[in-house]
């Protein structure tokens, strides 16, 4: 088995893929087969034109049909991820297994370049991720994991709660609160990911006007199926009902969110 350290101090992102493959036919691991355009056209998708990693450390370990990274860290879009990996093939079945946390990444950079802005704030997150079988096309259909994450000081630019919450006609005085996107203070909660998509049951949503507790999912084409209970702020349950007191809170309102996130999301009274 061979074990190496990587440092640098910048590496722009178009050359990771190119870089990564002349290490894979250097170091000539038996087995190990990647599809290359796949993976390239991943990260073209992915990471917005010239951005950058900075201050990589990762230490490397191959050997018996294996690749074990058991440290990753590097700078990148405003923040920090860090990680570890095991590339395992040595049954017959190629198996990948991959741990990372994100610290303060900033989203506003990650989506940069994209046609729609379509979300801004601080991303924390813990993922652990599993895949059977080769890196081709299809590993995404196979993809499997779990985490937490939490979001702050954000915004949805393609999601008006508050405005689509004055469309109900019970709620119809709060149609003035409308602004076109939804800021908030924090998103949190646990996920899973399978069968191309990335579900929960306890995403909490807590913004100064309302909190919001949702469940569902989203594609990895960015199709959008959630159940919501609104709760509004006591300062503005008091312009529905003059009779609710002071520290009460309206709700729960029931809302559906559906759509692709890159659009202007459908919501409607559940």
């Amino acid at each position: 088995r061979w074990l190496t350290n990587v440092q640098v101090p910048k590496l722009n992102l178009k050359d990771f893929a190119p870089r990564l493959r002349k290490l894979n036919e250097a170091i000539q691991i038996e087995g190990m087969n990647l599809d290359w355009k796949v993976l390239e056209g991943f990260l073209v998708k992915l990471i917005p034109e010239g951005e950058s990693l900075e201050e990589l450390d990762a230490q490397l370990a191959w050997g018996n049909q294996k690749v074990i990274v058991p440290r990753l860290r590097f700078n990148v879009y405003n923040g920090t991820v860090s990680g570890r990996a095991v590339l395992d093939h040595s049954g017959s079945v190629p198996v990948t297994a991959i741990e990372a946390e994100l610290e303060r990444l900033s989203l506003a950079r990650i989506v940069s370049g994209r046609q729609k802005q379509v979300v801004d704030g601080n991303l924390f997150a813990f993922v652990s991720l599993a895949g059977d079988g080769p890196f081709d096309s299809t590993w995404p259909d196979r993809l499997k994991g779990n985490g937490s994450l939490s979001i702050t000081n954000g915004e949805f630019h393609t999601i008006d709660l508050l405005g689509s919450l004055g469309q109900i006609a019970e709620l119809s005085s709060l149609g003035h609160f409308g602004s076109g996107v939804t800021r908030f203070d924090d998103i949190r909660g646990d996920f899973q990911i399978e069968n191309r998509k990335v579900a929960t049951d306890n995403l909490v949503l807590v913004s100064e006007d309302f909190r919001a507790e949702a469940a569902g999912d989203i594609d990895f084409e960015g199709s959008l199926n959630f159940r919501l209970s609104v709760y509004l702020a006591p300062n503005i349950s008091r312009k529905i009902s003059s009779r609710l007191g002071e520290n009460t809170r309206l709700g729960p309102i029931p809302l559906l969110v559906v759509g692709v996130i890159v659009a202007f999301v459908r919501i409607n009274g559940a």
